[in-house]
């Protein structure tokens, strides 16, 4: 539940059947880039990339657990990971996924608005390669 004076986004992060039957699969999401903010090139696929923190303050990242999908919310006017200019801005989101077992890397960009409708889909191939010899 959002605290009062805090204004939330939220919405979903769905999951593929390969991604919810591997039990080792997670998701992380970054921020594409800090240039609403100090832009200091703390970007995704850098070695800065700053995992994006829910309305709590946590890092929305985690074990998928075999779920269809997981619910997440962002502090839309008060969330200045990226700097002071970026609270109350559009938010260009990198999410990630990867299995051990079944499910290949999959990568999905996106952006978080105002709204409680912001879903994005997972959609991983399955691990064709891996080979567990033990």
């Amino acid at each position: 539940m959002t605290p009062a004076g805090i204004a939330a986004a939220a919405g979903l992060m769905a999951f593929n059947a390969a991604l919810q039957g591997d039990a080792a699969a997670e998701y992380r999401m970054f921020f594409e880039n800090d240039d609403a903010g100090d832009n200091l090139g703390n970007d995704y696929g850098t070695d800065n990339a700053v995992l994006v923190n829910d309305n709590g303050g946590t890092p929305i990242s985690g074990l998928i657990s075999g779920q269809a999908s997981i619910g997440f919310d962002y502090d839309y006017d008060g969330n200045v990971q990226r700097g002071s200019g970026s609270a109350n801005t559009e938010v260009p989101v990198v999410l990630v996924a990867i299995g051990i077992a079944s499910a290949q890397f999959v990568k999905v960009a996106g952006t978080i608005v105002r709204s409680k409708s912001n879903n994005f889909s997972f959609v991983a191939n399955d691990e064709l390669t891996y080979s567990n010899p033990a």
